[in-house]
């Protein structure tokens, strides 16, 4: 690129006639080595492609060959536009340190989520009054003070095929009750896609993300599933969490009351039963259970960012999701800190606590409005 500049500022003093002489000659030799690249280089190689975009430019169709004047001056259009592209895209992405100001002003999420109907209609729940109805089929659902919606079957008939999704975005959680009274509470990033009527079947849902569920006994003794990429877990009466991001390295369910049976997809893996506090942590090849204080796994329905002193890297991914802001290690030193952070801070009040914890934590931005902590 140190080259590619200096030939750039020849080429503009080239265009105006200010070259000099030596100039000039860096300027010939330069133009001469497009044409005598060796034989055993890359045929990809950045050079060549230069070569074949300009002798395309300059003389498409013709044979009449143009002076050397006008072909360097092609070139030095395209170069200096390829220049000024690169410093343009790395100034918009460089990222610079956040004022006290511009961190205070992120906000934490908030109640936020869409519902896609099965007839494909987008409903932004935060445009829907309070006690505000609409028919989703044969079921209809309200929303209610708290912001929660309900759903309710209009009919005896059901329809469990025809499928809603309630999604959040980042910086965004909503908690909703399904037709058969289980409720479940969203966090954020996550979509959970749920029959308008469950049937006289399973009662079926998939989730992408992560929720808490209070699942209502059934006196069919209909069994409540979860499927998620990796798993299903079976239910009767219960209440647990699903963590599933996609990002996240495993996929860990927790149980807080009554009983629930981990299944992978991964056939070769054993199912595992859990009691309360006990805790399933599924990776790529294997499953283990193990004992925890549940009530850390579904902190975040309480208004808070838990840390165990083992999970500090995927609690600072939920305050990256929460927040809306990426996460990045400055280093490799391992978080062991213990405690419980409210979610309801600015940013600014959050990274205090973090600090006061011996987390360090830079704030930075760039052009772009990309927003980055950095843990040091």
């Amino acid at each position: 690129m140190k080259a590619d500049k200096k030939i750039s500022h020849i080429l503009t003093k080239y265009l105006r006639r200010q070259e000099s002489v030596e100039e000039r000659q860096a300027l010939y030799k330069w133009y001469d080595e497009l044409d005598h690249v060796h034989s055993d280089a890359d045929p990809g190689s950045s050079q060549k492609r230069t070569k074949a975009k300009l002798l395309k430019e300059i003389n498409p169709s013709s044979s009449v060959i143009k002076p050397l004047w006008y072909k360097l001056g092609a070139v030095a259009a395209l170069l200096l536009i390829g220049y000024f592209g690169y410093t343009y895209f790395s100034a918009r992405n460089s990222f610079s340190p956040m004022d006290a100001q511009e961190i205070a002003a992120i906000t934490p999420g908030e109640n936020k989520a869409t519902i896609t109907l099965a007839d494909g209609k987008v409903i932004d729940l935060n445009e829907l009054d309070t006690e505000q109805s609409l028919t989703a089929g044969n079921g209809l659902f309200i929303k209610d003070a708290s912001g929660r919606i309900t759903y309710f079957n209009k009919t005896t008939t059901a329809h469990p095929d025809k499928l809603n999704t309630l999604k959040t975005p980042k910086a965004g959680q909503y908690s909703i009750v399904l037709s058969d009274g289980t409720k479940v509470f969203l966090n954020a990033q996550s979509s959970l896609s749920y029959p308008e009527t469950f049937g006289n079947t399973d009662r079926i849902v998939t989730l992408q993300g992560e929720a808490y569920f209070e699942v209502t006994k059934d006196p069919q003794h209909r069994k409540f599933i979860v499927k998620t990429a990796k798993q299903t877990t079976e239910v009767l009466g219960t209440k647990f969490n699903i963590n599933a991001y996609e990002d996240e390295p495993v996929v860990r369910t927790t149980l807080a009351e009554g009983s629930v049976r981990v299944n992978p997809n991964n056939k070769n893996i054993t199912p595992i039963t859990l009691k309360p506090d006990e805790q399933t942590v599924l990776q790529a090849n294997k499953m283990l259970s193990q004992q925890v204080d549940a009530s850390y796994a579904i902190g975040w329905t309480q208004g808070q960012f838990c840390f165990d002193g083992t999970n500090s890297e995927e609690v600072l991914r939920q305050i990256a999701r929460w927040y809306d802001v990426e996460i990045e290690y400055a280093n490799k030193n391992a978080i062991t800190y213990s405690g419980k952070i409210p979610k309801n801070l600015s940013l600014d009040k959050l990274i205090k606590l973090l600090e006061y914890a011996d987390i360090n934590v830079q704030a930075v931005t760039n052009q772009q409005n990309k927003r980055k902590l950095i843990i040091n």
